[in-house]
């Protein structure tokens, strides 16, 4: 009877200390997630206001060159264009020399490494996450028509505004699980951006 008796107390010491690493894993993980889901949203955010900003940029000059053979150049300054090809260039330059593309480039790889975090779902969010791999999506599309804008210009707008529309909305689902601190996302905007601030004010000091 001693012998069972001990048996039962060490078998029940086994099974509440593997409760308890179960539990705090489970917890910690959750954290993990909670911590990538607010990176991912701040950063997907970010990048769809940058690549809005920019594609409405490559439409208006895009409709310019074709409409009025006028077009801003990678300088900023307007000159005769009647191809909207090389309107569409310019621009392009344009973001570049600034580095903005790398700045995207880098939020994207950021997103990546938020979503291997995120392989690993905790079951409650199970059903969010799908919400996070469709916008993840969505914002590295963007990157990529930003990069190289392709087809006609009522095509390229229909397409761009339809992803910048689900992109918008998909992130006010995510924020109904994952609340977004607009603190947050402003100091995290304003150290992002203070750089490209300094550079258009001639403050850069490389």
């Amino acid at each position: 009877m001693k012998t069972t008796k001990k048996y039962l107390i060490i078998t029940a010491i086994i099974i509440v200390v593997a409760l308890i690493v179960i539990i705090g894993l489970s917890l910690r993980q959750s954290s993990q997630y909670k911590k990538a889901a607010t990176d991912m949203m701040v950063n997907s955010a970010i990048i769809e206001l940058s690549t809005n900003s920019i594609i409405q940029d490559f439409s208006s000059n895009w409709y310019n060159a074709i409409f009025s053979n006028k077009a801003i150049d990678e300088n900023g300054e307007e000159r005769y264009c009647s191809d909207f090809n090389d309107a569409i260039a310019w621009r392009i330059k344009s973001v570049d020399d600034t580095g903005f593309y790398d700045l995207l480039d880098s939020l994207s790889h950021q997103l990546s490494n938020d979503m291997n975090v995120m392989y690993h779902t905790p079951h409650k969010y199970n059903e969010i996450q799908k919400t996070f791999f469709f916008f993840f999506n969505n914002v590295n599309t963007l990157i990529e028509i930003c990069k190289q804008p392709q087809g006609n210009l009522q095509d390229f707008n229909e397409r761009t505004n339809k992803l910048h529309m689900e992109t918008i909305t998909l992130l006010k689902n995510a924020s109904v699980l994952f609340p977004l601190d607009d603190s947050l996302y402003r100091s995290r905007a304003e150290v992002i951006f203070s750089p490209f601030v300094d550079k258009m004010n001639g403050n850069n000091t490389q």
